[in-house]
């Protein structure tokens, strides 16, 4: 609907385990870089559902 990465304003990441916490930090930093949008990184409790070991929801503007 004509966003973009660039316009991401806040993720919420869900970790399966948070050990992999170092990981997903380094591909995030990674993909935004010096300034990223706000985060909450949450190890769920009971993990995801399913085989995932990430889940990410995000808000962005149009």
């Amino acid at each position: 609907a004509g966003s973009s990465m660039e316009k991401v304003l806040k993720c919420n990441v869900y970790l399966n385990d948070l050990k992999d916490y170092q990981a997903m930090n380094e591909v995030f930093r990674g993909r935004f870089g010096e300034d990223p949008p706000v985060r909450t990184t949450i190890a769920a409790a009971g993990g995801i559902p399913g085989t995932s070991l990430v889940e990410i929801d995000v808000i962005a503007y149009i």
